[in-house]
């Protein structure tokens, strides 16, 4: 009985230490970001809601934090960066926030989990993940999820 208690508790670790360990994206399908344009992402609950924009003939586009909505009078939506997608490597996107005294940029590879989207970095690591809703200006509370 001893004995098996310690198996069975190894086994247990085993399985959850496997699965902790997982890779971000691992076992999920790859987005490519071109199919998330005038999507607001919702990031915790509703800690950030950011839109991602049309793209440009030049593969950017406008990245929005919607805040509170145009009405607001305190916190209005604002841009507050572009994104853009890599003509080599469809399925890495760049988000580049403004920011004194030079912008910040973060290179994802996305992963779509169910209605969840995994933004994963180069080595693996799970920067975040978000839900999502088709279109802009509507902000997170309006529960529309998934494409």
């Amino acid at each position: 009985m001893f004995k098996l208690y310690y198996s069975s508790a190894l086994l247990l670790g085993l399985a959850l230490s496997n699965n902790t360990m997982a890779a971000c994206g691992d076992g999920y399908p790859s987005l490519n970001p071109q199919l998330i344009q005038n999507y607001t992402f919702c990031i915790g609950n509703f800690d950030a809601q950011e839109e991602i924009h049309t793209l440009n003939a030049s593969n950017t586009g406008e990245l929005w934090d919607f805040k509170q909505g145009d009405g607001h009078a305190l916190d209005p939506r604002k841009q507050i960066g572009t994104w853009s997608t890599d003509t080599v490597d469809l399925n890495k996107i760049t988000f580049t926030y403004f920011a004194t005294p030079s912008n910040i940029s973060y290179s994802f590879q996305l992963f779509l989990n169910g209605s969840i989207l995994e933004f994963c970095g180069e080595n693996g690591a799970k920067y975040t993940q978000a839900t999502f809703i088709a279109g802009i200006n509507i902000g997170c509370s309006s529960g529309l999820l998934g494409f």
